[in-house]
């Protein structure tokens, strides 16, 4: 007795309607009615849908195939802009904006701007977020509240020397980059070294540094 061998135009092995020979160019599984698990038929997505029965979501919507048809939307498009904002039959009062998976990566889309917006900043010297009329009036009031208490006490006032704004800006500079705040930097750069950068001649000189103080 000889026995007949499967014709496999024929055959179909997962009765979904499309035979193995068809399954096997379209690249699903012929065991499965639903080779994607996107709870829409192989048979269906091919020949009534149109939609890819290798990929549980056609559109890259976020919606899985077979639950966008469940509802009545198009699982080929992305549907209307309502649909992603608005509560509305079309969306099952369920705007898509508002799905676990959409939540979840504009929350973590968020995240990650911010993050890089604070790394740019820190990455930033103070002096970039400060423009020059600012830096001009802070020190221009810093000299007038000094020269307002030497008047209190009877002392002379001090004059701003173009100078000594060099090497203070230098020694700003270097506190920048070298991410510390010390009289003397980790170099073991101190006053003398930034007045000689500036060429400023001095017989004695004092600094002060201050931070965080809200009066002087």
């Amino acid at each position: 007795m000889s026995k007949k061998k499967n014709n496999s135009a024929f055959l179909d092995s997962d009765a979904d309607g499309l035979s193995d020979e068809e399954e096997k160019n379209l690249g699903t599984n012929p065991n499965s009615a639903d080779t994607d698990n996107d709870q829409l038929g192989d048979f269906q997505e091919v020949y009534i849908y149109g939609t890819n029965p290798n990929d549980p979501d056609t559109d890259k919507d976020g919606i899985p195939d077979g639950e966008e048809v469940k509802h009545g939307l198009n699982p080929r498009g992305k549907g209307k802009l309502r649909d992603f904002f608005i509560p509305n039959k079309g969306n099952n009062y369920h705007p898509h904006a508002l799905r676990p998976k959409r939540v979840l990566f504009h929350a973590g889309s968020v995240l990650a701007v911010k993050a890089l917006v604070v790394a740019f900043m820190l990455s930033m010297p103070v002096t970039a977020w400060l423009t020059p009329d600012v830096l001009l009036e802070q020190q221009q009031r810093i000299i007038e509240l000094t020269n307002a208490m030497r008047q209190n006490l009877d002392i002379p006032a001090l004059k701003e020397n173009l100078t000594l704004n060099q090497a203070a800006f230098l020694k700003v500079q270097d506190m920048l980059i070298g991410q510390y705040f010390a009289h003397m930097s980790p170099s073991h750069k101190g006053l003398s070294y930034f007045l000689g950068q500036a060429r400023y001649p001095y017989y004695m000189a004092g600094e002060n540094l201050a931070m965080g103080f809200v009066d002087a």
